[in-house]
């Protein structure tokens, strides 16, 4: 950075002028002012993490249309009245977001040229999702998959947005995460409990298809297989609450969400059609409950 060329010179001089007045020897003045430079240079080394703001409605993005690559903390603001979420898909140079289009239909493989990286899962309107994610540069569609009253995707509504990654890479080191979270073939498993309070958990997946991970608080009394029901009729209040979580990430992708629990009882969910048969993986047992205690 610029900053460490522009400020380290003029403490040298200011030390040589002090080392004067002093009677120090040019050797020792040498060493002093070479080890003063490095530790200056030792202690630029990060930038504060990028922000990505993401407002969604019903039904589009509003959010800027390119960042830097590397580590980007996104904040998903839901400002309509329908659940939405940001869904990442790389697409390979070459493809346009024209070919996702006609690549997304029906009955089809997702396309070898795009890759998941994740994003922030649907939360209730009014209540913000964070996840930090790691960008590489190229382009990004930003897509929201979640179906509508009439049982349309959202994409298909028009709500995805195009997000370019290119510039000088964002020197920003991965905060320390409190809980990691494996994503397996159907399965959740935590390295530890999740606490009451401010949490980071990684999500790592550990399978060999996508995986997502969509967090809700159970109502007194409701069980996870209720939040389920309840979706296919939404008949009456629903018994879980969206709270965010992670849309899909590749086998071996790995995604961090910044996350605050209150005491009480959660579930975990994933939605993302299987590979072999296209049920959603719910079907295949993979959600999970989990109680958060008080401190």
């Amino acid at each position: 950075m610029t900053y460490q060329a522009n400020h380290t010179r003029p403490k040298a001089r200011r030390m040589l002028l002090i080392a004067v007045l002093m009677g120090i020897g040019t050797a020792a003045l040498l060493t002093i002012a070479t080890a003063r430079a490095n530790v200056t240079t030792a202690k630029v080394v990060t930038e504060a993490v990028q922000e990505l703001e993401i407002k969604a409605m019903d039904y589009a993005f509003e959010m800027a249309e390119s960042v830097r690559p590397g580590l980007t903390r996104i904040r998903l603001t839901n400002a309509g009245k329908e659940l939405h979420h940001v869904w990442l898909v790389k697409i390979d140079e070459g493809k346009t977001m024209q070919d996702l289009f006609g690549a997304l239909r029906p009955g089809t493989p997702f396309p070898s040229w795009a890759r998941n990286y994740g994003g922030p899962n649907a939360s209730a309107p009014g209540v913000d999702a964070i996840s930090l994610v790691n960008l590489e540069a190229g382009k990004y569609a930003v897509v929201c998959f979640i179906p509508g009253p009439d049982g349309k995707p959202h994409i298909m509504k028009g709500m995805v947005k195009e997000l370019i990654v290119a510039g000088e890479p964002v020197k920003t080191a991965m905060p320390k995460v409190d809980v990691e979270a494996k994503l397996t073939d159907y399965d959740f498993v935590f390295s530890t409990p999740i606490k009451a309070g401010r949490q980071m958990i990684r999500f790592v997946n550990d399978a060999r298809q996508p995986h997502e991970a969509f967090i809700a608080r159970l109502a007194p009394g409701a069980k996870a297989a209720d939040f389920l029901e309840w979706l296919s009729k939404m008949d009456g209040p629903p018994p879980a609450m969206p709270m965010g979580g992670i849309t899909g990430i590749d086998a071996g992708g790995s995604i961090v969400i910044e996350q605050t629990f209150e005491p009480g009882r959660y579930a975990l969910y994933c939605f993302v059609p299987d590979d072999k048969d296209g049920k959603e993986h719910v079907q295949h047992g993979m959600l999970k409950e989990f109680t958060v205690a008080a401190r």
